[in-house]
């Protein structure tokens, strides 16, 4: 069994997914560890959130209405080049992962839907360790 425990220090995370559903799972999950947590319904509002706050990891879903998760982590990484980007989504092993996969450098992680809350925590931990300071 999976153990989540809070931590003493909290990662200020930025979730962009388009389905409310998953949106607030995800982020009571993040929450519950201990994390810092700012949500948007889409990458247009993601972006803007972006610019004003400052956030140690991207959380984006690929297929969305009005941006796509590619373009949020192009936009990403253009305001902010050291902050990791996870991509989540539900296209499964179409969209490579890893360094081999061809993904494009404003994309550190692909993580398929529906997320394995291991992976999704074991990627995180890899790419923005809790206690690193911004």
């Amino acid at each position: 069994m999976l153990e989540c425990k809070p931590r003493e220090s909290s990662r200020r995370v930025l979730l962009v997914e388009d389905d409310p559903t998953l949106r607030k799972t995800f982020a009571m999950l993040l929450r519950t560890l201990g994390d810092t947590v700012t949500e948007a319904e889409g990458g247009r509002a993601g972006l803007r959130l972006l610019a004003d706050a400052p956030v140690d990891l991207v959380l984006t879903d690929l297929d969305m209405p009005d941006l796509s998760g590619w373009d949020v982590a192009r936009e990403s990484k253009a305001l902010r080049p050291h902050v990791p980007v996870i991509l989540l989504t539900g296209w499964g092993d179409q969209v490579g992962s890893g360094p081999e996969s061809g993904l494009p450098p404003s994309v550190d992680r692909v993580l398929c839907k529906p997320l394995n809350v291991r992976d999704l925590l074991g990627a995180i931990g890899e790419l923005c360790p809790a206690d690193r300071s911004s």
